[in-house]
């Protein structure tokens, strides 16, 4: 917001999470015209005003502390929602990204789909939960990488946010028979298998519209993070500022033009022959830390697409 601010942008933040409760949407339609308008706080934002939008976790709908009836709560939040959702297809503007691009590109059989179709290397991969394929088509001769579809947060209770409760799936190395042995329990929950690539270190690459940002994770440096640099580590993990050959940094702006995003964060690993290897794209990613510790110009690249600076 400070970079907004330096350049003398008007910039408003919209919590989903404040309507209704504490801000009004109001839309009309007929055959000749649009009105859209946003009302919360102080702000009364006539919605065709707005050239760009820095989609973050827009959050869910709340209902007003007044309302006692939990079924009540819940149809408010649910008609709610549905005006929410629907703002992307009112307000034609530069999205930074649309929703539905992120909401499709997020799916890891579909990125790795994508990843192959540009060329780019991707582990051998099986996904699913039938137990034969798995047992047919996993290598016999190599370790494996076992791992979640998701973002894998698994909440182990229904109370308040206590981090006790939360459980946090990793990537976890394991081998052929180890994987047959649990083959059975596969059938219970689709997962990702793939063969372990070995790294030199790793990359995440921060495509801002035209602009791709390499940093190196060197995450072998120390134990904790050798299978899964999220573990964090960041006293002992190097990152470094990494110059992409030219052919992986035109897939990976590629990769993020095919998937209809104008920002994504990409991970892939160098193996100790100097092999680029795709692993994942986060359509929605961080990459503040990054910025911190390379002081690579990030937050201006995305400042000069919401202001639309690049397009002078």
């Amino acid at each position: 917001m400070e970079k907004i601010k330096a350049r003398n942008r008007k910039f408003v933040v919209y919590d989903y999470g404040q309507y209704p409760s504490n801000s009004q949407i109001g839309l009309k339609i007929d055959r000749n015209s649009k009105e859209l308008w946003l009302h919360f706080s102080d702000i009364r934002l006539n919605c065709e005003e707005i050239r760009s939008v820095w989609n973050r976790r827009r959050g869910q709908s709340k209902a007003g502390v007044n309302i006692k009836n939990p079924k009540i709560t819940e149809y408010i939040e649910q008609e709610s929602q549905i005006l929410l959702d629907s703002l992307p297809y009112l307000i034609k503007t530069d999205w930074i990204s649309h929703p539905d691009a992120i909401t499709i590109s997020a799916r890891k059989p579909y990125q790795l789909l994508v990843a192959k179709s540009l060329n780019l290397a991707i582990p051998e991969t099986v996904i699913g939960n039938s137990s034969e394929m798995i047992e047919k088509y996993v290598s016999l001769d190599s370790m494996l990488a076992l791992k979640p579809l998701s973002m894998a947060t698994v909440s182990l209770c229904d109370g308040e946010n206590d981090p006790a409760s939360n459980l946090i799936l990793y990537t976890k190395p394991v081998t052929h028979d180890q994987i047959i042995k649990k083959t059975r329990r596969v059938v219970n929950c689709p997962v990702t298998v793939q063969k372990y690539i070995p790294k030199e270190f790793e990359l995440r690459i921060t495509v801002v519209g035209n602009q791709a940002f390499a940093c190196a994770i060197y995450s072998q440096e120390t134990e904790r993070t050798t299978h899964d640099w999220r573990k964090y580590d960041l006293t002992h993990t190097p990152h470094k500022v990494f110059n992409l050959p030219d052919d992986i940094n035109q897939k990976c702006l590629t990769l993020v033009d095919k998937l209809g995003l104008k920002f994504g964060c990409i991970d892939m690993i160098v193996t100790p022959e100097g092999q680029f290897v795709f692993l994942e794209i986060n359509p929605n990613g961080q990459w503040l830390w990054i910025e911190r510790l390379t002081n690579l110009p990030i937050g201006d690249a995305i400042t000069d697409l919401l202001c639309l600076d690049n397009q002078r």
